[in-house]
């Protein structure tokens, strides 16, 4: 029991510190968010595709990227998870 309330507690304070760097990352203008590898074009690209095969066709709603919309999960979450797998 000890051990799962640990869990429990460092579990929360990662999704804090998540959460906290997401608003962060937002605070940013577009351009001074990091684009990475693949530069502004290739994010564009990879954006697009991602909300086309998960958005448009209704595969994440609002509610699987709860509390972030679903462009803001695939930007900042989705979109360098992809890069670092290309």
């Amino acid at each position: 029991m000890h051990d799962d309330n640990n869990y429990t507690k460092l579990a929360s304070l990662f999704i804090c510190i998540m959460i906290t760097i997401i608003k962060l990352s937002l605070s940013l203008s577009k351009s001074q968010r990091y684009s990475g590898y693949y530069g502004v074009r290739g994010k564009a690209i990879i954006v697009s595709a991602l909300q086309h095969e998960l958005v448009h066709k209704s595969r994440i709603t609002r509610s699987d990227t709860h509390p972030l919309d679903e462009l803001t999960f695939i930007q900042t979450i989705l979109v360098p998870e992809c890069s670092i797998l290309l």
